[in-house]
């Protein structure tokens, strides 16, 4: 499903969730890859730091989420590191 925003109004950050979930995995790579090209490594980083943070203050859920998502994107993740392990 596509959804379209009315750019004039402020997107929130469900607004936000949404596109990107409702994203193909492909899809979500070239976000990931056009945010780099944005930021660079070193902002990256930064923010990453910030964003776990900012987690930890607002509620076990957003550390989770930010986790979950973000573990897997490890060589030495310990846990599923394939789909075939699914």
């Amino acid at each position: 499903m596509k959804k379209l925003i009315d750019i004039s109004e402020s997107v929130t950050p469900k607004d936000l969730a949404e596109l990107y979930w409702n994203m193909a995995s492909d899809e979500q790579a070239e976000f990931y890859a056009e945010l780099y090209e944005i930021a660079g490594s070193h902002k990256l980083v930064l923010q990453g730091l910030h964003i776990r943070e900012d987690c930890k203050k607002h509620s076990s859920k957003a550390l989770d989420g930010f986790q979950y998502m973000s573990s897997c994107a490890f060589k030495w993740y310990d846990g599923f590191s394939t789909l075939e392990q699914y």
